[in-house]
């Protein structure tokens, strides 16, 4: 993670530092669901006011879904996990894509933000 003061690296049991920016393409699926949970808790605690959040997950119909230690999610989940954010924008791919040797993407590409003031 870099900071203002240059790198930090934390376990992902830490607190976070605050953030005006949290980017997370195609990795947060690679998180088993309970580390997925402690991971997004982490992630919206750190978001400061009036930060943004930028995210790709992959749905619960992705070719891959189902694979064990792995996190993919439904629309219904990708509300709720924004709930208590604006969410300015969800995107969602359902189909074949690239990919070496082709495959069947499901993603949700997430842009929320936290409100200036609770």
């Amino acid at each position: 993670m870099r900071t203002r003061d240059g790198e930090h690296w934390t376990a992902y049991n830490d607190r976070l530092p605050e953030a005006g920016l949290v980017h997370s393409g195609y990795s947060l699926q690679y998180l088993a669901p309970a580390d997925f949970e402690r991971v997004w808790r982490l992630i919206r605690e750190c978001l400061a006011p009036g930060g943004w959040l930028a995210v790709d997950l992959l749905g619960d119909r992705d070719e891959w879904a189902g694979t064990p230690g792995e996190t993919f999610v439904s629309e219904r989940a990708v509300r709720t996990l924004v709930d208590g954010l604006e969410l300015v924008r969800l995107d969602e791919e359902d189909g074949e894509g690239p990919a070496y040797g082709g495959t069947s993407w499901h993603v949700f590409h997430v842009l929320a933000r936290r409100p200036r003031c609770p």
